[in-house]
């Protein structure tokens, strides 16, 4: 056999195996295709602020051949910035453009989040009809919690149904978050109110706090504290500087300056700096005490002004400052140590005196009095009375205006008696009553001892 004779029949012999084999090879019967409206393989969002952000639109055609009815399932992965922080998977929404599609169901007809597991959302006709369809994607300015350039993919799969053909395509997802700086105020009264009053307040109890969010990392931010007006009363008279203090907390990812705590002043002061994207701060608000006792109860209103600077701008938070001063009507005794106890008594010893301080704190504006109080006079052991003529009393003003009603000794009476009646402003005042006890002739010896109490009344 010849050259040419070998050739022709091996080549004959080639087709015929091909003839053979190439109906047991198999191909893939449903095929997947995805095509952003923009082009490319990618889903490009762009720059997106907190208000708004324009949809993607993506058609997903599907070949089949097979007659066997198939899926389509997408799910997103993690979209990462190039801080290596990760954007909250809700913040990227879907949706199916309804009448995109020719045949079968499309399943996502209402705008939901994306997740990291498959979604359905789409499902052919039993015949397996080929077919297209749009999804379209946003992203949920709300659900921004972080800045950055972001990327991610968008995995796309067709199964049939059984033990059919699998397909799968992805797509690049980009964004760039931040920008339009997001800020939330609260007062401890409402929104844009505060309120300030003079019972002493834990540090974590914020009477105001600042927080914002979608900062651009490595922006500079400030906020600032400022006084248009302090708190005034009925009649418009300011409260004194120094009455009440602030201090600024938190800030965990910026710095709150020292500035931040000290007397309420009127001017402008720089209370937090930083560059995070987001961050909070609280401002707690207290009275000096010793300060506060020279106010009249009742509310003072005044104004407070915060201002956030970055470089998008100034943001400006007008807040109502009010300053509740409490009722305060009390009255203090301080009573010897050993009491009321007049010990070891005989007729020649010599005088003694006990003194009781006696203290009004009051903010009432309003004048009272205070009243002794006897109900059983001077008695011993074997309860021998003591002559009232020879245990006296009187009272001395150490502090405050008003009058004392015994300036010299007087016998003490049981009773309800007056000691001092206080000026028409009702101020607060100290006072000291001294009560003495003078042996007297032929008087029992031995312990001697009074129950004294006072009392506080307006007038």
């Amino acid at each position: 056999m010849n050259y040419v004779n070998l050739k022709k029949y091996l080549t004959i012999a080639l087709i015929l195996f091909l003839i053979e084999i190439i109906p047991n090879l198999s191909f893939a019967a449903v095929t997947l295709s995805v095509i952003p409206a923009e082009g490319g393989g990618s889903i490009r969002f762009g720059r997106v602020d907190t208000f708004s952000s324009e949809d993607k639109e993506v058609r997903i055609r599907v070949n089949s051949d097979e007659g066997q009815q198939y899926q389509v399932f997408q799910r997103i992965g993690p979209l990462v910035n190039e801080k290596g922080e990760t954007l909250y998977r809700s913040a990227i929404l879907s949706g199916g453009l309804l009448g995109s599609n020719s045949r079968g169901t499309l399943y996502i007809q209402d705008v939901e989040p994306l997740g990291l597991s498959d979604q359905q959302i789409y499902s052919s006709d039993p015949s397996g009809t080929a077919d297209s369809f749009v999804v379209f994607y946003k992203v949920d300015p709300d659900a921004l919690s972080v800045s950055g350039s972001f990327q991610g993919q968008m995995f796309y799969t067709v199964r049939q149904i059984g033990e059919g053909a699998i397909d799968e395509r992805v797509l690049t997802v980009t964004l760039e978050a931040g920008g339009d700086l997001k800020i939330e105020t609260s007062g401890n009264a409402g929104q844009d109110r505060i309120r300030i009053t003079t019972d002493q307040r834990p540090v974590s109890e914020a009477n105001f706090s600042i927080s914002f969010t979608n900062n651009v990392e490595g922006n500079p931010i400030k906020i600032y504290q400022k006084i248009d007006a302090f708190p005034r009363d009925e009649l418009m008279q300011s409260v004194e500087l120094g009455l009440i203090q602030y201090l600024v907390f938190g800030g965990e990812r910026g710095e709150v300056l020292q500035e931040s705590s000290g007397d309420l002043r009127p001017e402008q002061t720089l209370i937090y700096e930083g560059t995070a994207s987001h961050d909070t701060i609280g401002v707690n608000y207290s009275v000096n005490q010793d300060l506060v006792q020279n106010y009249q109860a009742g509310r003072y209103e005044g104004a407070a002004r915060y201002i956030v600077e970055s470089r998008r701008g100034e943001h400006v938070f007008d807040v109502h400052l009010e300053l509740v001063v409490d009722p305060v009507f009390e009255l203090n005794v301080e009573y010897p140590t050993e009491g009321m106890s007049f010990h070891g008594t005989l007729e020649t010893d010599p005088p003694q005196i006990k003194e009781i301080k006696v203290a009004v704190k009051t903010n009432l504006g309003k004048p009272y009095v205070v009243n002794q109080i006897l109900h059983a006079p001077l008695t011993n052991e074997e309860g021998e009375e003591f002559s009232s003529e020879f245990f006296t009393f009187k009272e001395e003003l150490v502090d405050g205006q008003g009058s004392v009603q015994h300036d010299d000794f007087s016998p003490v009476s049981k009773g309800e008696v007056p000691l001092y009646v206080s000026d028409d402003l009702g101020s607060s005042a100290v006072l000291t009553v001294s009560y003495r006890m003078k042996p007297y002739p032929n008087m029992q010896a031995g312990n001697y001892k009074v129950q004294v109490m006072y009392s506080l009344g307006a007038i």
